[in-house]
């Protein structure tokens, strides 16, 4: 997946009514934001998205033992 593709899934997850999802989402863009414009390189923007996507399963593993 591109950036770009990458970058037009975010901004319909940032309109998710799950909060958790926009949380990730908008964590997401920031991290591709800033590889763009190369402020971190590609293994810390792995890092980060993949952080984020912990993040995400973290959140809906404890809403669904709520």
């Amino acid at each position: 997946m591109s950036v770009s593709d990458l970058q037009h899934v975010l901004a319909q997850c940032m309109g998710s009514e799950n909060a958790a999802v926009r949380e990730a989402a908008e964590s997401a863009q920031h991290a591709t934001e800033q590889f763009k414009a190369g402020e971190i390189s590609r293994e810390e923007y792995t890092d980060l998205l993949d952080d984020a996507n912990r993040h995400l399963v973290i959140d809906q593993n404890m809403a669904e033992m709520g």
